[in-house]
């Protein structure tokens, strides 16, 4: 059985740490790792970063979350972000740059990492990393 969050939250400096720690929240109830749960927040914070600070207009952010038996599904969307698979994929910038980590460091640490263009005007990075659960005593 999933278990699922949806979040809309304003698109604000606020955004990302709300949705990190209501996801960590879930997780930690599932029994995911701390490792697991760490590497996924961060995950989290920095899709939710690039949704505030990339989209073309001011707007809420859409969190989805899905947790199943051995994956968890992520998505972060907004009002058509600037950001797209070749970002996503990329080489970390010069080490003296202000930006521009976030997302090599999303494509790191899931195990598969694309945009989605469903809805008009929106644009989903759409995450999945498998999860190790802590074991039942």
């Amino acid at each position: 059985m999933a278990a699922t969050m949806a979040l809309t939250l304003p698109g604000d400096i606020h955004a990302a740490s709300h949705a990190r720690s209501l996801a960590d929240l879930l997780l930690s109830r599932l029994g995911v790792t701390g490792q697991c749960r760490a590497d996924l927040s961060l995950m989290i914070t920095e899709a939710c970063t690039n949704a505030v600070s990339h989209a073309r207009r001011a707007g809420d952010i859409e969190v989805h979350i899905t947790v199943g038996q051995h994956e968890c599904v992520i998505d972060v969307g907004n009002s058509d972000g600037t950001f797209d698979d070749a970002q996503l994929h990329g080489n970390l910038p010069d080490p003296y740059a202000e930006g521009g980590r976030g997302l090599p460091i999303i494509s790191a640490l899931a195990d598969a990492a694309r945009t989605v263009h469903e809805r008009s005007g929106w644009v989903v990075l759409h995450m999945v990393k498998h999860i190790a659960r802590a074991p039942l005593h």
